[in-house]
């Protein structure tokens, strides 16, 4: 009976996963077939029901598996401001803008081109574009991406693997989920960057990273999803700060895979079991 309840627990980890990835394309791939421009309504629409993928999967197995106090403390990982230690929510909202504001700098020197800026000084020109922008930023990606990829995938993961093998495995389905955007005619992600692409296996490649830096960042923190959150809407919010060139967003994105090394490095992380799992909360 205690082998049969383990192994259900064990395929709930993957179960969240392909809850996941199958409600988000089931809404997709339908823009990809029907050949819809991303941005009139049908496309909008579509996209940001799939984009729910993830917490209603997160949402679906809590409410179903766990008991009271876990579903409690489920949801006290996502408001709870008091169990993140200042430096590392400066961490987590600082670090993805100061790699940006490093490229953008990077590119000036090597092209001269002072165009990144226009976005963020039209936002700044109209603050209720600007309210609305940072609004919409939260609610379409950060909050309901990472109440299931952080708040569920990773921290269901780590009851059996490293923190960096859960941090791989979250990344890899994180990139998964991502391809059907890379398919739709007039998406963002196609145009910057085209599938299967250089450029797109360094984004790849980037995510990979970012999901390591989020894993570190989480594991410091009480495994707080709000971290994860912050993190992400950081780095989507000055995504839309900058134009980005070809140039500067290979930048950016190399940045970022430093960083992680930066992270493991200053923790005296290896590619132990132990990798990413501080021995005390710091």
């Amino acid at each position: 009976m205690e082998n049969k309840n383990l192994q259900k627990r064990q395929w709930r980890k993957w179960l969240f996963f392909i809850i996941a990835l199958g409600w988000s394309w089931l809404f997709w791939i339908p823009i990809i077939f029907l050949k819809l421009v991303f941005n009139t309504m049908p496309g909008i629409i579509l996209y940001s029901i799939g984009g729910l993928g993830p917490v209603l999967s997160a949402i679906y197995l809590v409410h179903t598996t766990q008991q009271k106090d876990d579903k409690r403390e489920f949801w006290r990982r996502v408001i709870d401001f008091k169990r993140v230690p200042v430096r590392w929510f400066f961490v987590s909202l600082f670090v993805p803008p100061l790699i940006a504001i490093f490229s953008v700098l990077v590119s000036l020197f090597l092209s001269n081109e002072y165009t990144q800026w226009q976005p963020m000084w039209l936002l700044i020109q109209n603050p209720l574009m600007f309210i609305f922008f940072l609004v919409s930023t939260l609610l379409f990606g950060p909050l309901p991406e990472e109440i299931g990829w952080r708040g569920y995938g990773l921290e269901s993961l780590q009851t059996k693997y490293s923190g960096m093998q859960s941090s791989l495995i979250v990344g890899f389905f994180w990139v998964t989920w991502h391809i059907p955007l890379f398919l739709t005619k007039d998406s963002g992600f196609a145009a910057t960057y085209p599938p299967f692409s250089l450029s797109f296996w360094l984004w790849a490649i980037s995510l990979l990273s970012i999901s390591i830096i989020m894993t570190w960042i989480f594991n410091h923190t009480e495994k707080s999803t709000l971290t994860a959150i912050i993190f992400h809407f950081s780095m989507s919010a000055t995504s839309g700060f900058f134009s980005f060139q070809p140039q500067m967003q290979s930048i950016m994105l190399i940045g970022f895979i430093l960083f992680a090394l930066f992270a493991l490095v200053v923790s005296r992380l290896s590619l132990s079991p132990k990798t990413l799992t501080p021995t005390k909360t710091n």
